[in-house]
């Protein structure tokens, strides 16, 4: 290491004055946290969803799973049954008419 850049290096960690591109990181963050990380998130859901998808019944059961809950295992909600919806449905027609 020459003895040029071992006099540059500490000044990029102080907490004096930062070059330019250190103000230029936080457009890139945000950038990262809203758009890049969310992609990133949905194309991982997606890739995990087709390989459940690719198991056979019996490999599903294994690991406690069927081929209707794959979709609620992904998003962490449990999985809505017909009786479930059937009460929702009752209960906001119920509001409406109070309303």
């Amino acid at each position: 290491m020459s003895r040029l850049y071992a006099d540059r290096a500490p000044s990029l960690f102080d907490t004096g004055a930062r070059p330019a591109s250190f103000r230029l990181s936080a457009p890139f963050r945000a950038i990262n946290r809203t758009i890049v990380q969310p992609l990133l998130a949905a194309h991982r859901a997606r890739v995990t969803y087709l390989e459940l998808s690719d198991l056979d019944d019996r490999q599903l059961a294994d690991i406690g799973l069927n081929r209707g809950a794959i979709e609620s295992a992904l998003t962490g909600r449990a999985p809505v049954s017909a009786e479930s919806e059937t009460a929702s449905e009752s209960k906001t027609a119920t509001r409406s008419r109070a309303a």
